[in-house]
């Protein structure tokens, strides 16, 4: 039996600030081998994602051991904050009481307006979750992945 995703944030539009829960099982591996853990890798995009093959990189790599319901609970609320927020800078060569803007000198924070350009106003994210065991030989196992297929976009919520 492969991993399962119990939850799911129930929209694709996330804003930043909020929890961004998944809850993923297998129940088959959790009551019959040893050392159990839920792998996630997070990938996230400034474009619109791409298939995620076995030569994709991942963003991040979360580990959690199943809890006593033999499930394993990831909030990627800390994550996503990282990647996602408000740049406050005016587009180049704009200019403001007569200072031309570039990368060096970007405009006030309460001037940004309809010209202002963000670069890290909106991501893209995917999920990959697996399941990773050691069998009865000691090896270490890893369960065929499944993929949040939803394709999630962050956005500057503030």
């Amino acid at each position: 039996m492969a991993t399962l995703i119990e939850q799911k944030p129930l929209y694709t539009q996330l804003p930043v600030g909020q929890e961004v829960i998944f809850v993923v099982s297998n129940n088959i591996i959790v009551a019959n081998q040893l050392q159990v853990r839920f792998l996630a890798d997070v990938y996230i995009s400034d474009t619109t994602p791409t298939a995620i093959s076995t030569s994709s990189i991942p963003t991040a790599t979360f580990k959690t051991t199943p809890n006593n319901a033999g499930v394993g609970i990831f909030d990627f609320r800390q994550v996503v904050e990282n990647y996602v927020s408000a740049d406050n800078m005016a587009f180049d060569n704009s200019e403001y009481k007569g200072i031309t803007t570039t990368d060096d000198t970007p405009h006030p924070l309460h001037l940004i307006d309809k010209y202002s350009r963000n670069k890290k106003a909106a991501r893209w994210l995917n999920i990959e979750f697996k399941t990773q065991y050691t069998d009865a030989n000691g090896d270490v196992q890893i369960d065929t992945p499944i993929v949040a297929n939803d394709n999630y976009r962050l956005f500057n919520s503030y």
